[in-house]
């Protein structure tokens, strides 16, 4: 929980500092409960192929799930 506070902080860090309304911060990470507080869209890669995509609000909003529940679904964990 601690690294991922770190993470957090450092994140939030970067997008106070550089912030520009057309800029795009891509991570890649499994911690999704964490993260999708932070971001608003989401893009699921699987084998390559994207399966989701889209506003994190949208996409909570129509699945009625949160984004950790569709990305557990997703990739089986």
């Amino acid at each position: 929980m601690f690294l991922m506070s770190l993470l957090e902080e450092w994140i939030l860090q970067l997008e106070i500092s550089y912030y520009n309304e057309n800029a795009t911060i891509f991570m890649s990470t499994h911690l999704i409960s964490d993260v999708e507080r932070i971001f608003d869209t989401v893009l699921f890669l699987k084998e390559g192929e994207v399966v989701l995509h889209g506003d994190i609000d949208d996409i909570r909003a129509r699945e009625d799930k949160s984004i950790d529940q569709l990305f557990r679904e997703v990739f089986k964990c």
